[in-house]
């Protein structure tokens, strides 16, 4: 269970791709599947906003959870940015051993 996948929400699309190539060039995630426009209802300083946002899934491994959340926080405009994670529980082994392939190892090949 060491595949996870992380949910997020930017203000816009570019934001959403710019964080996605990021995260994959660093190897933090193996991939991001960048939803389209959604409609995000909330209650902020006081008033209940209404307001687009683009929903992305990033599939990695649950050790670099925190990595991805702190470089996304750094790219990120929202004081509070929705970053939350949660266990692949099953599917297809193929594609969690093609993502474990494709990030970073828990511990790097070279380390004794």
């Amino acid at each position: 269970m060491d595949v996870i996948t992380i949910y997020l929400t930017t203000p816009n699309r570019e934001l959403a791709l710019r964080i996605a190539h990021e995260l994959i060039e660093q190897q933090l995630i193996a991939c991001a599947n960048i939803l389209g426009e959604i409609t995000s209802v909330y209650h902020w300083d006081g008033a209940i906003h209404n307001d687009p946002e683009i929903g992305m899934f990033l599939k990695t491994r649950s050790h670099l959870l925190d990595a991805v959340t702190r470089q996304i926080q750094r790219r990120h405009p929202y004081k509070c940015p929705c970053i939350v994670a949660w266990n692949t529980i099953g599917g297809n082994e193929a594609y969690s051993d093609w993502v474990r392939q494709e990030t970073l190892p828990e511990t790097p090949p070279n380390a004794a």
